[in-house]
C-alpha cells in the first residue's frame, strides 16, 4: 500500500512543478528561441525547470519519506516516488510523440532512469545526511541539479547516444556509494 502512498506524491509533485514551470514560461516565453551558446542555449527556462523539479522533489521527499534507520525502504520510497514523478513526464512525451521507434523508447527510459535515480541521490542525503541538518538536503539537491543538467545537456546537444552509459555510470556509483554494508557486517 506504501508504494501507491509514495507514486502517487511522486505524481501530484511532479504536477506541482509543471505548474511553477508554466507560470515562468508565462513569464519568461518560448525555449525554442534559444541561443548556441551553451548556457545561453539552455535557457534560462530549461535551467528555471531544473531547479523547480529538483526542489520540489525534494521538499516532497524530504516531508514524507521516513526518517529510518533501514536504507533500503526509505531509498525504495524515494525511487518509486521518482517513478511516480518520471511517469507524468513520460505520459506528456508519449502524448506530443509523432510514433513508436527505437530513439523514443530510449529517450523515455533516460527520463525514467533520470527521475529515479535524483530522486534516490535525494532521498539518501535528505535522510542519513540529516544529522548535518540543511547542508546533507542542499548537497543532494546540488547533486541532483547536476545530474539533471548535464542529462538535458546530451540531450540538447544531440549527445544521446551517451545518456544511457552516463546514467549507467550514476547509478553504479549511486550503488557503490549510498549502501555501503556497515563495519560489523550488518547491511541496512
Amino acid at each position: 500500500m506504501k508504494f501507491f502512498y509514495y507514486f502517487f506524491l511522486g505524481i501530484i509533485a511532479a504536477f506541482s512543478a509543471l505548474f511553477l514551470e508554466l507560470f515562468f514560461l508565462a513569464i519568461w516565453g518560448n525555449p525554442e528561441t534559444a541561443s548556441p551558446y551553451l548556457l545561453v542555449r539552455m535557457d534560462k527556462l530549461i535551467l528555471a525547470a531544473i531547479l523547480i523539479e529538483e526542489f520540489i522533489k525534494l521538499i516532497f521527499i524530504r516531508q514524507t519519506i521516513p526518517k529510518t534507520r533501514f536504507r533500503i525502504s526509505a531509498l525504495a520510497a524515494a525511487w518509486i516516488f521518482g517513478l511516480g514523478f518520471a511517469s507524468v513526464e513520460t505520459f506528456f512525451n508519449l502524448r506530443q510523440s509523432n510514433g513508436a521507434d527505437l530513439s523514443m523508447y530510449l529517450d523515455l527510459a533516460g527520463v525514467v532512469s533520470l527521475h529515479i535515480l535524483t530522486a534516490g541521490f535525494l532521498g539518501y542525503f535528505t535522510i542519513y545526511w540529516s544529522r548535518f541538518g540543511r547542508p546533507g538536503a542542499l548537497l543532494g539537491l546540488a547533486l541532483a541539479v547536476l545530474i539533471h543538467f548535464f542529462y538535458n545537456y546530451l540531450v540538447i546537444y544531440n549527445l544521446e547516444f551517451w545518456a544511457p552509459f552516463y546514467l549507467l555510470v550514476l547509478f553504479l556509483i549511486f550503488f557503490l556509494f549510498c549502501l555501503p554494508a556497515k563495519s560489523n557486517g550488518e547491511v541496512n
